[in-house]
């Protein structure tokens, strides 16, 4: 009986290609070409030395099987809290619209004097929101803050000057009254005016931190806050606005209770894209 030679029944994967073995044809190997990573046939009976393809063209020797195709999203090296953004032909990383999360945390059971978020504030922003939910102290307190400088440490000295329009009602009024601090300034801003939280009731509060990081504008915070003093003894609402007196950079703030530790709590940070 004659014998009839089928060759090759199926592909043999010869993995990546090697300048030095011998490929036949219906042989397959995978090569890299300017960063792209293709898997090619041979379609003649011998090639040895024959690279598969250079600058996207193949040799006589080889067809593509696979055409792979470059990496359309660019280094994200660099570009930490950015956006992919396309002009419709190219991709690349930018500002995005809206806010940008930057930093959160929700603790229950704790017992700290302050609660630092560090290392959020940069040249990529000029405006940030700071929600704070559920933050609940150790004994009846206000809320104050400090913002940190480029080295982490916080900033102590008399450069906060707050106001605070604080309306309240209580079982037999309801009415309103300033808060201030010195026009000089004092050690610490406030989200709460001069009103304690009681330990039963939780404070929750709204802020929005201008320029911390210009070095020529001042910064300035306005915020919104609702708590309640004693065990419902008066409900106390802050608009509060606080115009910090120095140029320098902040890279973060941190929060802490006029006295006493904070036992629970939650916040979110953003960015707002202009």
């Amino acid at each position: 009986m004659a014998t009839i030679d089928l060759g090759k029944i199926k592909l043999v994967n010869k993995n990546t290609w090697d300048t030095n073995t011998t490929y036949t044809a219906d042989d397959i190997v995978q090569y890299t070409d300017n960063g792209i990573l293709s898997t090619y046939i041979c379609v003649v009976s011998s090639s040895q030395g024959h690279t598969p393809s250079s600058s996207g063209t193949t040799h006589a020797s080889w067809n593509f099987l696979a055409k792979g195709i470059a990496d359309p999203i660019p280094s994200q090296s660099g570009n930490s809290g950015k956006v992919l953004k396309t002009d419709g032909t190219n991709a690349s990383w930018g500002v995005g619209g809206g806010m940008v999360l930057l930093a959160s945390n929700t603790t229950t059971g704790a017992a700290v004097g302050s609660i630092t978020i560090d290392n959020v504030f940069s040249t990529t922003y000029k405006a940030y929101k700071l929600y704070i939910q559920d933050m609940d102290f150790s004994g009846n307190a206000k809320l104050y803050w400090r913002f940190l400088d480029t080295s982490g440490s916080e900033i102590s000295s008399n450069n906060y000057s707050w106001i605070s329009f604080h309306p309240y009602q209580s079982s037999s009024t309801s009415t309103y009254n300033l808060h201030s601090a010195s026009y000089s300034g004092t050690s610490f801003g406030t989200f709460t005016g001069d009103n304690n939280a009681g330990t039963a009731w939780a404070v929750h509060c709204e802020a929005t931190i201008f320029n911390p990081m210009s070095s020529t504008k001042r910064p300035a915070v306005i915020s919104q806050s609702i708590s309640e003093e004693g065990d419902r003894s008066q409900m106390n609402g802050h608009n509060g606005y606080c115009q910090y007196l120095d140029t320098g950079d902040c890279r973060g703030i941190r929060l802490f209770p006029s006295s006493g530790n904070v036992n629970e709590w939650s916040y979110q940070l953003y960015g707002l894209v202009s």
